[in-house]
């Protein structure tokens, strides 16, 4: 694992970060990139109570990702990607309120999505995810957009 250099911790909820010491001191020295609002989380090596992050009641959202050079987004938990696309679960947000308003900060042109779960988008299915990014201004706890590879 000597040829990890960076590694990009999108927030800290225990399916993201617990028991990541051991693999990160065995890269050798590599740059651990999170939120400085979830930094806290992973300096004490806990993760937050009840899997919600942020810190004193504020949301940051799920750290989203976007390689410039090939447009292609990692969003962490702020997207689902399982049979559907939805908004992660209000229960691990540390403001659930917030959620629908972190889509309008996300990249409307992008070629690529993955997510930290459920299977990528890309090609002509890519639009399944912009026409979720185009509805960002209403709110999407009941209305989620079901894409063509389920």
């Amino acid at each position: 694992m000597t040829d990890i250099s960076r590694i990009v911790i999108t927030h800290a909820h225990p399916d993201h970060v617990r028991g990541l010491a051991e693999p990160i001191a065995r890269t050798g020295g590599a740059d651990v990139f999170i939120h400085e609002l979830e930094e806290r989380w992973l300096a004490t090596g806990r993760v937050p109570r009840h899997g919600r992050s942020g810190a004193l009641g504020r949301a940051i959202d799920h750290l989203p990702l976007l390689h410039e050079p090939t447009r292609t987004l990692l969003v962490g938990d702020a997207v689902f990607h399982r049979s559907k696309l939805a908004l992660g679960p209000a229960a691990l947000a540390a403001d659930p309120a917030a959620r629908p308003a972190s889509l309008l900060r996300m990249p409307r042109d992008v070629h690529a999505v993955g997510f930290a779960h459920g299977q990528p988008l890309s090609g002509e299915r890519i639009s399944a995810f912009h026409d979720l990014l185009a509805r960002s201004t209403w709110p999407m706890t009941a209305g989620a957009v079901r894409s063509s590879s389920s």
